[in-house]
């Protein structure tokens, strides 16, 4: 069954997303990053503004940890290898459309944060 289930998320990734919990929200303190790993993927998981965001911990330029860059007001975060950005809803790049990061869909419920990969 596991060759089957990892064929399935490759070819329809939606059907088997899941809310995978990675703790309680208090370890997410205001204005942090911190890095979980989920189904085996490195997670930044961003708490600014009052909300959190949570993209793959990887650059998709040059494979430097996002959750090293500087996160700033406009909901994106630098990269610490070159300064570029990466938009924390979409995960799109301004300075160069064609990189873009894994976004990952964050929830809180009962005090625990989940995210749905």
């Amino acid at each position: 069954m596991g060759w089957l289930s990892a064929v399935a998320r490759a070819v329809l990734p939606s059907a088997t997303r899941e809310w995978v919990d990675v703790g309680p929200l208090d370890e997410y303190p205001a204005e942090s990053v911190r890095c979980v790993r989920v189904r085996g993927v490195d997670v930044a998981v961003f708490h600014a503004d009052g909300r959190l965001a949570a993209i793959a911990d990887v650059c998709p330029h040059m494979g430097a940890a996002l959750s090293e860059g500087v996160l700033h007001g406009d909901g994106h975060v630098q990269c610490p290898a070159h300064d570029m950005r990466f938009d924390l809803r979409t995960g799109r790049c301004p300075e160069s459309p064609m990189y873009t990061g894994r976004v990952y869909p964050t929830r809180v419920r009962r005090g625990r944060v989940f995210i749905r990969s």
